[in-house]
């Protein structure tokens, strides 16, 4: 639409029609688009299904027991720093 505008680090949904200016910040969709949620509650929410879905054995050592518990943590945490880094990429922060 004309005369639309979209804040800084927002998302709009695929196939949204955006009818009203979106405010920095946040999550729309829809038809039309209408506020779904933060780009702060989008970022947890991503965290928290990464920390869900990530397949059994994921991390090195946890299949086989070949590092100690505290070098399997190592690698857990190495990994969702990783995430977070790319979040941050992502979002321009």
């Amino acid at each position: 639409m004309r005369n639309v505008t979209i804040g800084a680090n927002s998302i709009v949904g695929t196939g949204s029609v955006v009818t009203k200016d979106v405010p920095a910040g946040v999550v729309v969709a829809g038809n039309p688009a209408k506020f779904v949620k933060t780009i702060e509650e989008y970022k947890k929410g991503v965290l928290a299904e990464w920390d869900k879905q990530r397949p059994a054995g994921y991390f090195l050592g946890e299949r086989h027991s070949k590092y100690p518990a505290e070098q399997v943590q190592k690698l857990k945490e190495r990994n969702r720093l990783l995430l977070v880094e790319h979040l941050k990429r992502l979002f321009n922060e």
